[in-house]
């Protein structure tokens, strides 16, 4: 199921991107972002003509607190969720870090014209569809534990192919960085989801994974905020090769998950 739901995840990013590319040069950057919004009010229309209703939950005061506490105890007495935790937060605030200056790295470093951005970004899709893909046979042969060990180094050492882009590697070298990043992102989405649906009971699932995400999600602006800081006095490339280096320090989090796993 996590296969299939990554699956359509990565076919929609293959076309987006590339699209969007397109419309920054037909339109200008105003009308894509005109049609960007037109498409979310497309979406909001599909998603009202869902049937399905579910009767609304009863919450008690203070409940949110009481099960945020909970789920804090569950996930830092798990060692393989505490793990899976830290590693992401760890990923977050490179990853923030990375994202907020990327497409400015390569838009005003290397030149990439908006066509070409759009281009990297549908590669990345492809990447992503064919790690969904890859991912059952994969799981077949390995541990999930060491393959989202492996997936996670390889992503970061992905993400620290087009810092170090020349001149004269562009834009290949960011697009066999967005490419192979494409598929080993979806598969560490696949492979931790597939580890906490084997550690935790289901009754607990929302409140460890609400916990869990909410650290994870945390990190991201507070990377964005220092990659920015840090960009204004070293430069954007800089930035980019540390943050590539957070990405590979999440890979020590992971060392800690048992091989059974």
């Amino acid at each position: 199921a996590n296969s299939r739901l990554s699956a359509s995840r990565a076919l929609a990013e293959t076309g987006g991107p590339a699209l969007a590319g397109s419309l920054i040069q037909w339109l200008t950057p105003v009308g894509a972002t005109i049609g960007d919004a037109l498409s979310y009010l497309i979406s909001a229309f599909c998603l009202g003509q869902v049937r399905h209703r579910e009767p609304p939950p009863q919450a008690s005061p203070g409940a949110f607190w009481h099960e945020l506490g909970a789920g804090w105890r569950m996930l830092w007495g798990n060692a393989t969720m505490r793990a899976l935790t830290l590693a992401a937060v760890t990923r977050n605030l490179g990853g923030g870090a990375f994202a907020a200056l990327y497409i400015l790295y390569l838009l005003r470093e290397l030149s990439i014209s908006p066509v070409v951005l759009g281009l990297l970004f549908s590669v990345g899709g492809v990447g992503g569809l064919a790690g969904a893909l890859l991912a059952p046979a994969l799981a077949r042969r390995w541990r999930v534990a060491r393959l989202l060990r492996w997936m996670v180094l390889a992503n970061a050492i992905c993400a620290g192919l087009t810092p170090v882009a020349g001149a004269t590697l562009v834009p290949l070298l960011p697009m066999v960085a967005q490419g192979c990043g494409g598929i080993t992102d979806v598969l560490c989405d696949i492979y931790g989801a597939r580890l906490v649906a084997g550690t935790i009971s289901p009754d607990a699932l929302g409140r460890v994974l609400g916990t869990s995400r909410l650290l994870a999600q945390a990190a991201l602006p507070l990377g964005a905020l220092l990659g920015a800081l840090a960009s204004a006095h070293v430069g954007l490339r800089v930035v980019l090769v540390g943050a590539a280096v957070v990405l590979i320090l999440a890979t020590l989090w992971l060392m800690r998950l048992p091989d059974a796993a």
